[in-house]
């Protein structure tokens, strides 16, 4: 008889992940319970989480870094 290996949902996507953040590749990974998406680091989770799954404020505030990413601040004399 073949023995099967059963991966509990954690060793599964750390596999398919390859022991890497799903959003920005970082190695050092939690599971996040609850609804699982996959294996993020603790800032990407952190991130994720005060979005509270809202869509549109992710793009809002994707809108601001890039608008704030080309602008230089201005220097006084």
């Amino acid at each position: 008889m073949q023995q099967v290996t059963i991966l509990d949902p954690y060793e599964r996507w750390y596999e398919v992940q390859q022991g890497a953040c799903g959003i920005c590749g970082r190695k050092q990974v939690d599971y996040c319970g609850g609804k699982p998406r996959g294996l993020l680091c603790a800032p990407c989770r952190l991130a994720l989480s005060s979005l509270q799954n809202d869509r549109q404020r992710a793009k809002l505030i994707q809108t601001y870094l890039q608008r704030h990413a080309e602008q230089t601040p201005s220097q006084s004399a």
